[in-house]
């Protein structure tokens, strides 16, 4: 792994402990129609339709972003909810659904594979799952690194169980590429495959050490 800067690993280890994700979601707006009769009763249908299979979800992100919108309890968002609030979308009603650090809080027994059924409902054909989690393979790499002090250990530890700032900050499961793809496809996605960057947001999903990506990206497919 090479040598690693143990005052870098602090400085993001800090940094990436300051962004307690939360959960997010959004929900689409019906549009209003235009004209009248039979032909602007097609046309608002039509519109209503494009606009809510166009919808792009960020569940857990606050940054406001063009053709975005968000899911969190807090107020700053479009939509109050989290990933055990999606019984509220219609089926096939989502474009893609995006997620930074948020999913490892959930009971990996039933709490997950439950939001994975209801991301892969919600879902349009052939729309895509965006998820980036904290990546277990190499925070445990650096946690056991030759110069890591007990003091770099100890963020590193709570990057992978949460900074428990909140009743909410609690991490309840580790992830690893296998794990997560294996909640893909029991959930039904397919082409489902790792990347470095999603190139969306400035957010936990782009932080590194020494180069090393410290959070699994990962993106899925609902068959078309």
């Amino acid at each position: 792994m090479g040598k690693i800067s143990l005052a870098f690993i602090y400085i993001l280890s800090y940094s990436l402990l300051q962004q307690a994700p939360v959960a997010q979601l959004d929900r689409a707006t019906p549009s209003g129609g235009v004209g009248q009769g039979f032909e602007s009763s097609r046309a608002r249908h039509c519109l209503k339709c494009e606009r809510k299979n166009k919808m792009k979800l960020n569940i857990g992100g606050l940054s406001p972003a063009t053709g975005w919108k968000t899911m969190h309890p807090s107020v700053e968002a479009n939509i109050k909810g989290d990933f055990g609030d999606l019984g509220q979308f219609e089926d096939d009603s989502v474009e893609i659904i995006y997620s930074c650090h948020l999913l490892q809080r959930l009971g990996y027994n039933e709490e997950l594979p439950q939001a994975m059924a209801e991301c892969f409902r919600i879902l349009q054909p052939g729309g895509e799952i965006l998820i980036s989690v904290p990546d277990m393979a190499p925070l445990a790499a650096l946690f056991v690194h030759d110069k890591a002090t007990p003091e770099h250990q100890w963020h590193l530890m709570r990057i992978l169980f949460g900074g428990q700032m909140d009743d909410d900050d609690y991490n309840v499961i580790g992830f690893t590429a296998d794990f997560l793809a294996t909640y893909f496809t029991n959930a039904g996605f397919e082409s489902i495959k790792c990347v470095e960057d999603f190139r969306l947001f400035e957010d936990a999903s782009q932080e590194k050490l020494n180069n090393i990506s410290i959070s699994l990206n990962m993106k899925a497919k609902k068959p078309a």
